[in-house]
């Protein structure tokens, strides 16, 4: 019973953020879907969990972009607050 409530509760959550492209090649732009909404801290951690760096982001903030042109290709998270509650998004950087 446990499983079936959070599985409903999961499928109501709703994004608040747009990241494209994705996958991509270097830059990965963040949009606020909410006007209500603003990009506040961003952070990219890899598979494993650790925080790999952290961006500043300019106050009110409704765009941001993120280049990883430094970082291998691979699979890694972007972490997005929006001063209230964080979300999760799975970028591809090849």
């Amino acid at each position: 019973a446990v499983f079936l409530e959070v599985s409903t509760l999961c499928g109501q959550l709703k994004s608040n953020f747009a990241i494209y492209p994705n996958p991509s090649f270097s830059d990965f732009k963040i949009e606020r879907k909410n006007q209500d909404e603003f990009i506040q801290q961003v952070e990219l951690v890899d598979q494993s969990g650790n925080i790999i760096k952290k961006y500043s982001v300019p106050e009110k903030s409704q765009t941001f972009t993120i280049s990883l042109r430094d970082f291998r290709p691979g699979s890694y998270y972007v972490r997005i607050f929006n001063g209230v509650s964080w979300e999760v998004k799975p970028i591809s950087l090849r």
